[in-house]
């Protein structure tokens, strides 16, 4: 019985310790977390409103936006092909917008507060149309419209009335 009891109390502690362990992990993480949010906060107060005719092109971040879109209509058409029901093969916006900090991580080596930092930072992009003025946005938004674009281009592409054999 004492060994029993010895068994037990070990237990409790090795619980009481990794609960120790889970706090401070915790604390860590709600610190980075703020620090985060605060970099974004001077980063607003420091560059306010930008003005879009001055502005040039940041070429570096319109490709990293291109590479992470590359990687989610990767996954999407992918994950198309796996599923048997529509609504595992393709995420709600929820988890589409969780699948896109994953693939942001991944693509650019960022952690998780890094991605979120860098998919709410104003990057000035090419203008879709006629090109005259650059257009100021965050990389979250054009990475969210390619759900609603891979849903138009499949959809187009399924109704998409079929030739007529030639005789």
């Amino acid at each position: 019985m004492q060994d029993d009891v010895k068994v037990f109390s070990n237990a409790i502690m090795l619980q009481g310790l990794v609960q120790v362990e889970v706090r401070k992990a915790l604390v860590k993480l709600e610190e980075k977390l703020g620090a985060g949010v605060e970099t974004l906060l001077e980063k607003a107060e420091e560059d306010g409103t930008p003005a879009v005719k001055d502005e040039k092109i940041d070429s570096d971040g319109h490709r990293q936006i291109e590479r992470v879109r590359a990687r989610l209509r990767v996954k999407l058409a992918t994950t198309l092909g796996a599923f048997k029901t529509s609504s595992d093969a393709l995420p709600d916006k929820e988890t589409y917008r969780d699948l896109v900090l994953l693939e942001v991580q991944d693509e650019l080596n960022m952690d998780k507060v890094e991605g979120q930092i860098w998919l709410s930072t104003v990057i000035t992009v090419p203008s879709r149309g006629s090109g005259d003025k650059p257009l100021i946005a965050r990389p979250l938004v054009p990475l969210l419209r390619d759900r609603a674009h891979f849903l138009q281009a499949l959809k187009k592409r399924v109704l998409r009335p079929s030739s007529p054999p030639s005789a």
